[in-house]
């Protein structure tokens, strides 16, 4: 995919970050600084699993989501964020909780 994208050959892509902030594997703010240095010009939309959210301890933690999702807004090369899926948003309401802290 880097290739394609590198090449032009695809016009945006949409790596899904499913991970927290620290990690043990490999944190989100270290993956979304590498992602955004390899969008080659091309539109790069940063994936957010909101299936995660309540699932431990982490996730319950109401500011995760919201960090994550302003910590993409400081990469002038990622051009928004995308949540998977949409159905946990609506059956958790935490596409409510989302717009009430200004993130979305």
């Amino acid at each position: 995919m880097i290739k394609w994208q590198r090449l032009g050959w695809i016009d945006y892509l949409t790596p899904q970050l499913y991970w927290e902030f620290g990690h043990r594997l490999v944190a989100f703010e270290v993956l979304v600084d590498w992602w955004s240095k390899h969008a080659y010009g091309r539109h790069m939309y940063i994936g957010h699993g909101v299936y995660r959210l309540g699932s431990s301890a982490v996730w319950r933690n109401p500011r995760e989501m919201p960090n994550q999702i302003l910590a993409t807004r400081a990469y002038p090369t990622v051009q928004g964020v995308y949540f998977s899926a949409a159905v946990h948003l609506m059956a958790t309401r935490w596409g409510d909780r989302l717009a009430s802290q200004s993130c979305i």
